[in-house]
């Protein structure tokens, strides 16, 4: 599925992730996050791919789980850095 018509899910499962970060539910943050980075890899935007890794990380930080969040966190710094580049 191309980036376009990948969108509108990516952008609804962004939007339950915010309502899920108010609301403390970690197991649905995390969820519809990685949706959404796993959306922003195979369309390639790094960008995108920074902002949902940083994320994650802080998700997965929220419920102590640091190993994990610090992976998305040097992805997230990664793909900033990539961005930065272009």
């Amino acid at each position: 599925m191309n980036w376009q018509a990948d969108i509108t899910k990516t952008r609804e499962a962004h939007l339950r992730a915010v309502l899920a970060e108010y609301a403390r539910d970690w197991h649905l943050v995390i969820r519809d996050y990685l949706y959404c980075l796993e959306a922003a890899e195979r369309a390639g935007d790094v960008r995108a791919v920074g902002f949902f890794a940083a994320k994650l990380a802080a998700a997965y930080r929220a419920i102590g789980l640091g190993e994990k969040a610090q992976r998305y966190g040097e992805l997230a710094a990664a793909a900033q850095n990539k961005a930065a580049r272009k």
